[in-house]
């Protein structure tokens, strides 16, 4: 799931049964698609897909741009309901 931190809006969100690199590559596809900007910086969970997809679909490379704009949360603090709700739809899916 994305959100706009400003807006608290969701741009866009993806459920699959695996974290694969296409799956992520869709979700930031849509999420650009429906912002219509580039985002400033990342927060991210830490799914080591993400990296190669924000490569692919925003262009950061990362010596000059992901190391100052992607970050890495633990979900201590405001990843924390992004996880909550991706627990709950993962349940039920099963």
């Amino acid at each position: 799931m994305i959100y706009c931190e400003d807006t608290k809006q969701v741009l866009s969100w993806h459920i699959s049964k695996k974290c694969l690199f296409k799956h992520a590559k869709k979700l930031f596809e849509k999420a650009i698609e429906v912002a219509q900007i580039r985002p400033k910086k990342i927060i991210t969970d830490g799914l080591y897909q993400y990296a190669a997809a924000i490569k692919k679909t925003i262009g950061w490379n990362w010596k000059v741009h992901l190391k100052q704009r992607f970050f890495i949360s633990s979900g201590s603090l405001k990843n924390t309901w992004m996880k909550n709700s991706w627990t709950l739809c993962s349940t039920r899916m099963k």
